[in-house]
């Protein structure tokens, strides 16, 4: 059977919460982080305990200049850092920020400010795959290709994404033999992947 399990803390705004981020930490530890959209820009990060089936309250972020969606969440094993992508701004044009973290999400630091592009709707997607190798990263927003030689300060435009059908989106993936894309099929609806030599490879033109 499958059992459901949320945190106690940190769900008090009226308004629902969005679309939360999370991933696994060399802890063993589950990292996890939700906001609200109301134009007041609430978040709240916590800590999974798979082993206890415990929830560990992490950062407020209402007591700094707080998040918005939409959130992004990945771990840097090159520079032991957990990073979150988030919108902040209001509701609808939300200026992408960036904070790290070196201690699982328990402390943060602002890390960066106008990923690429520098707004985005509350309703889009934010997904970044790093290479704990190197500093090159891809991500995708919404229906926009960017990378970053930056370990994620930075983003450029590489291309618009055109391929996958409504209401889809785009995942990014990092694999011992490059870079991929995966997403739904506009058309046919059959999941596909295109390879891509480097986070800044073309989409149209990968196999």
């Amino acid at each position: 059977s499958v059992e459901w399990s949320a945190p106690t803390t940190g769900w008090g705004a009226a308004a629902e919460w969005g679309p939360p981020a999370a991933t696994a930490l060399p802890s063993g530890r589950v990292a996890v982080i939700a906001a609200d959209d109301t134009g007041v820009n609430r978040g709240q990060a916590w800590h999974f305990e798979p082993r206890t089936e415990t929830w560990v309250d992490g950062f407020d972020f209402s007591t700094t200049s707080g998040i918005g969606l939409p959130l992004a969440m990945a771990y840097d094993a090159g520079t032991g850092r957990l990073i979150a992508w988030t919108g902040s701004g209001l509701t609808g044009a939300l200026t992408t920020r960036a904070y790290a973290s070196t201690d699982d999400g328990v402390t943060w630091t602002l890390y960066s400010r106008g990923m690429y592009p520098d707004t985005v709707a509350d309703t889009d997607t934010i997904r970044v795959a790093t290479d704990p190798a190197g500093a090159d990263w891809l991500a995708t927003i919404g229906t926009s290709h960017c990378s970053s030689s930056d370990r994620g300060v930075n983003w450029r435009l590489v291309g618009t994404l055109t391929a996958a059908s409504v209401g889809s989106f785009y995942v990014p993936i990092r694999t011992s033999n490059g870079w991929m894309i995966a997403y739904i099929q506009a058309g046919d609806l059959h999941p596909k992947v295109r390879v891509l030599p480097s986070p800044g490879s073309s989409f149209a033109g990968a196999a």
